[in-house]
């Protein structure tokens, strides 16, 4: 950004548009340190999504009924989410020990809609196991709270008999949890689901048509 040249871009402004979160994530995500990055509002506001995304991820899973407080794994996808939950924890810990705060918030980015949302939440519907949902909300919000504490905190204020997020211990990892075969074979699945889908759109066949 040059005041000179006029391609600055007011926080406050930002802010106001997107929301201090998604401005947040917009000045840590892709900035290398050493480097030089751009920052533009279409950045700020696809985060602006991300923090939309999470809002109804927390709001489906808060709908459910929870019955216990066991989260034990009862599937393959439960015990797909719960390996990868782990890694996650491991991957974002190590980051920020070595301060590669870009690096950790693309994980989570990439944890919290492309796997959680896009695959578990969906597996969810056929395969209800509430209780597994509100372990990983839990400690999704415990991770995503360095880099977006004011939705984070409202969230967690949702939550029956709990503090406050910001004074929450770290989320330790269960690496006894982490079963790698099982990761591979779900991911085997979702290769295979998204082959079909593919193979659907190239043909023109409706997604919803079995075959």
């Amino acid at each position: 950004m040059s005041k000179s040249k006029g391609t600055g871009l007011d926080p406050l402004v930002l802010t106001e548009q997107y929301g201090t979160d998604a401005l947040r994530l917009g000045l840590v995500i892709g900035n290398t340190a050493g480097q030089d990055f751009r920052l533009y509002p279409e950045k700020v506001a696809g985060y602006k999504k991300f923090a939309n995304k999470l809002w109804n991820i927390s709001r489906f899973i808060l709908s459910q009924d929870f019955k216990c407080c066991s989260y034990g794994a009862k599937t393959l996808a439960g015990n797909w989410i719960l390996g990868r939950l782990n890694q996650v924890i491991i991957e974002v810990t190590d980051n920020l020990a070595n301060h590669h705060f870009s690096e950790t918030g693309n994980l989570l980015y990439e944890f919290v809609w492309h796997e959680l949302a896009d695959w578990y939440l969906e597996v969810c519907k056929f395969q209800p196991h509430p209780e597994m949902l509100y372990h990983l909300l839990i400690n999704v919000l415990k991770l995503l709270h360095p880099f977006m504490p004011f939705i984070t905190e409202e969230i967690w204020s949702s939550l029956p008999n709990q503090n406050l997020l910001i004074i929450e211990t770290w989320p330790q990892p269960e690496t006894n949890l982490i079963k790698e075969d099982l990761v591979d074979q779900f991911k085997q699945l979702q290769k295979i689901v998204t082959d079909l889908r593919n193979g659907k759109k190239d043909n023109r066949i409706p997604p919803q048509e079995i075959i």
